[in-house]
């Protein structure tokens, strides 16, 4: 799904300046390419980066991994940041990446699909599970301190908006859509601190 730059914005309020920022699931890496040359030192992780890729800079790296794999050392990032990407892995074993990966203090920023009734299974672009706000926070009561949440629907339903009018295959079928406003559909911003 398309990330939503108003919310990407907001993403990066929390960023602290000269953080070391790891974003897992960085697709084609727009989001850290708009920060190079500020001060940050940065690593895009996603499956679909080729192994033999270059540094596109000397602040920022791309690499081949996964949430469930993150190919980055101990304790080196000052933020994770994870949009729309935390549902399409296993969030036991991705979580046990993130504290591996994250420093003490460092902060977790996740945006992704929530569910306001239960959890379930949808196939929205790939399979994916939409979990409700609890199923979430519920992941993160052990060494992580909520610093924020909120609903960002706004965001939710400008991607949605710009799926259907401007991607060339339109990837939520009328079915999909009429699953996501029954169970009532939002899309959560959540910011943690590592303990």
């Amino acid at each position: 799904m398309k990330k939503s730059p108003e919310l990407s914005q907001k993403i990066l309020t929390h960023i602290p300046s000269g953080a070391c920022i790891l974003d897992i699931g960085c697709g084609d890496g727009d989001l850290l390419c708009s920060l190079k040359g500020m001060g940050y030192t940065m690593i895009g992780v996603d499956p679909g980066i080729p192994e033999d890729t270059a540094p596109a800079s000397d602040d920022l790296t791309f690499l081949r991994g996964t949430g469930e794999r993150l190919p980055v050392t101990d304790h080196w990032a000052d933020c994770v940041l994870m949009q729309c990407v935390f549902s399409l892995c296993d969030p036991r074993e991705t979580l046990l990446e993130i504290r591996r990966v994250l420093k003490p203090g460092g902060l977790l920023i996740i945006t992704d699909l929530l569910s306001g009734t239960v959890t379930f299974q949808a196939g929205l672009c790939s399979p994916l599970t939409i979990h409700t706000r609890e199923d979430f926070e519920g992941w993160f009561t052990e060494g992580f301190e909520l610093l924020e949440f909120s609903d960002e629907r706004k965001a939710l339903i400008q991607m949605i908006i710009e799926v259907i009018f401007n991607d060339e295959e339109l990837c939520i079928s009328q079915e999909e859509q009429e699953l996501l406003k029954k169970c009532k559909a939002g899309y959560g911003l959540w910011v943690w601190r590592r303990r």
